[in-house]
């Protein structure tokens, strides 16, 4: 009841949703524009010869998937920017930096039996896509594990401030549950919405593994708000919350950093590795369960 209770506190704060919101939306409609526009700005399949043009060229050219357009005056037809690419056989006109003209030189050079023809440029391949898509993910799982040592702090501060903590410590409950509803509440919401990036992104631009990237995400989620909730202290927004803030980030960044050097295991710091992500979420639960006791400790003394 008071994980519930804290979720539905957090859901009813209007800057806590757009704070997770805005970057999934910013992210995955700037890449979606981003994808329209290349597609809307890319010239079309076309290419211009004149009456007369070696009907096997002409044949080749309608092969590899191009439009042809029969013009009086090829040049003329790319100068005018009707077309972005025009040959006779011999010469070739092009419009740009397209890579149509070196589809289509390659082509004509093939035709003639020429020894040297150039290599158009290939996309990058599935798997650099999914990569790239992978590194802004993690880049989006730092913003969102930012976001954890921020709710672990402060979801107590804020209690304590307006008195809703002293009202729970009355219940006949240990006082560790109050700090792992905390912890609970704050990784699955902030848990939901990282996967919710993960797999919009996975369907724009692809992500390499992003089942285990979500893993990942969930333990580095669960380690930061750990780490919040541990340091916060008897910390409040009016007594004084800058020095926890700090030490929280603090923790989180240096965390953060083992990982450049290979630390699958370790929540936040796995966030940069290969490995599965089952190790790093059992022992962020193990933290958020060590947080709850630093918790209930703190609240008693307070």
């Amino acid at each position: 009841m008071l994980t519930v209770s804290t979720t539905q506190r957090l859901l009813r704060e209007g800057m806590i949703l757009r704070s997770m919101i805005w970057p999934v939306a910013v992210v995955v409609g700037t890449l979606a524009a981003t994808i329209v526009v290349m597609a809307f700005l890319r010239p079309p399949r076309e290419v211009a010869v004149p009456p007369g043009c070696d009907p096997e060229l002409v044949a080749i050219f309608e092969g590899s998937g191009f439009t042809v357009h029969t013009v009086a005056d090829p040049r003329g037809a790319v100068e005018d920017e009707r077309v972005s690419v025009a040959t006779d056989g011999s010469h070739l006109w092009a419009r740009g930096t397209s890579t149509l003209a070196l589809e289509v030189e390659e082509l004509v050079r093939i035709q003639v039996g020429s020894p040297w023809r150039p290599s158009s440029m290939e996309l990058p391949s599935l798997t650099a896509g999914e990569e790239q898509g992978r590194r802004i993910c993690r880049i989006l799982g730092m913003l969102f594990v930012m976001y954890g040592a921020v709710f672990g702090l402060g979801s107590v501060a804020r209690d304590r401030d307006n008195g809703t903590l002293e009202a729970e410590l009355t219940l006949p409950v240990p006082r560790w549950v109050g700090g792992l509803a905390r912890w609970t509440a704050s990784v699955v919401l902030l848990s939901l919405f990282y996967a919710l990036s993960v797999v919009m992104l996975a369907a724009v631009i692809g992500v390499r593994g992003p089942g285990t990237t979500i893993l990942h995400g969930i333990a580095a989620i669960g380690g930061s708000v750990a780490i919040g909730l541990g340091v916060v202290g008897t910390a409040g927004l009016k007594q004084g919350f800058s020095g926890p803030f700090a030490a929280a980030l603090t923790g989180v960044t240096g965390v953060a950093a083992v990982g450049l050097v290979g630390a699958d295991w370790l929540p936040i710091a796995s966030l940069f590795g290969e490995g599965d992500g089952y190790t790093a979420v059992l022992i962020s639960v193990g933290l958020g369960l060590l947080a709850s006791a630093v918790y209930a400790r703190r609240t008693g003394r307070a």
